[in-house]
């Protein structure tokens, strides 16, 4: 399932992901970043609320990072997504997924 719940996005240091009902315990979920290369990048700081997960303190490189969140053991997907990250502020961007 591909995410369409992340906001805001594009972003620049702080997103929310909104994690589907039928997911299991959302602080068990397994989250792995990867840049546009397919590089699996380091974890930001992740919070988990009730039905989504803040990330948060994101000092990775303007550019679109996937993500891919699994349940624990199996590592089945449950959600696949985009983020953009755009840090500079000195340009308006418009840009469709």
């Amino acid at each position: 399932q591909m995410a369409d719940n992340v906001y805001p996005n594009p972003f620049a240091t702080r997103c929310t992901i909104n994690i589907p009902c039928n997911a299991v315990k959302k602080e068990n979920l397994k989250i792995f970043f990867y840049d546009i290369n397919g590089r699996k990048v380091e974890s930001p700081s992740l919070f988990y609320h009730d039905s989504e997960i803040d990330i948060s303190d994101v000092n990775w490189p303007d550019g679109l990072y996937y993500f891919t969140i699994c349940k624990p053991g199996n590592e089945s997907q449950i959600i696949n997504g985009k983020l953009l990250i755009i840090k500079c502020r000195n340009y308006v961007f418009s840009i469709l997924f």
